[in-house]
């Protein structure tokens, strides 16, 4: 099987995908359709069934300015005072541009 992908910015908020799915022979057999940020389908050609593939989790609050990050990726940069001693200094967690960032320090 073969896939051709064209994705595509719809707006800041919407990032799109539409794809078609061939077999050896060249003919289509599915079409893929949706968006990274809410559901992925694929529709067979020859029976018109559709599939979910993947259905997004929830996000953060305000996720165009927050990577559009979901809460338990937000969670991974979590730091406490608990962990002073036993994370490494030079984890990311402890950058102080991302802090700024993340504490609503920004231009």
């Amino acid at each position: 099987m073969k896939c051709q992908f064209s994705e595509k910015q719809s707006d800041k908020v919407n990032s799109c995908l539409n794809a078609e799915a061939f077999d050896s022979e060249g003919i289509k057999i599915a079409e893929l359709s949706g968006s990274w940020l809410n559901e992925i389908n694929m529709k067979w050609v020859y029976s018109g069934n559709t599939e979910n593939l993947w259905v997004a989790g929830s996000l953060v609050e305000n996720p165009y300015m927050n990577y559009y990050f979901s809460p338990r990726t937000m969670l991974m940069n979590y730091k406490s005072p608990e962990m002073e001693g036993y994370v490494c200094h030079r984890d990311s967690r402890y950058r102080h541009d991302l802090r700024c960032y993340e504490d609503g320090e920004i231009d």
